[in-house]
């Protein structure tokens, strides 16, 4: 979804936005001003409305922001030109990928291990039902 904002804004002239701890932000100062959900991995603000704080990671600084809104209701930020726009995330792209390469391996390593145990299982299954049978 960063994807579609940076190819849909960014390369409209947006240059502004920076890393941010939102696990560090109270969830009210962090809710889609449009439907109300908790924004954990990215938000869309504007200059044009500054009066909340937020913690930027990589310059360690506050920044004054009023209106976060989630990347699906972008449209309904303001009526800014996209270069005013400022993007907040937690994570780089990057990031997300390496995070992503991780969870495939760790689902990797669990569904070798289902395919073990019912291995076992079946294979158990079958010499219970081979004992029953001699008796």
């Amino acid at each position: 979804m960063i994807c579609v904002f940076y190819n849909k804004y960014f390369l409209q002239g947006a240059t502004d936005g920076d890393r941010v701890c939102f696990e560090l932000m109270p969830d009210d100062e962090r809710q889609c001003d449009a439907c109300k959900t908790t924004c954990f991995l990215s938000a869309i603000s504007c200059l044009c409305k500054p009066s909340m704080l937020i913690d930027e990671i990589k310059t360690n600084h506050l920044v004054l922001v009023d209106i976060l809104v989630c990347i699906n209701h972008i449209d309904q930020l303001c009526s800014c030109s996209p270069r005013r726009y400022c993007l907040w995330y937690r994570y780089t792209l990057d990031e997300m990928s390496n995070m992503l390469d991780a969870l495939r391996e760790r689902l990797d390593l669990c569904q070798k291990w289902k395919l073990l145990v019912n291995r076992v299982i079946s294979t158990d299954h079958q010499t219970l039902i081979g004992m029953i049978e001699s008796k």
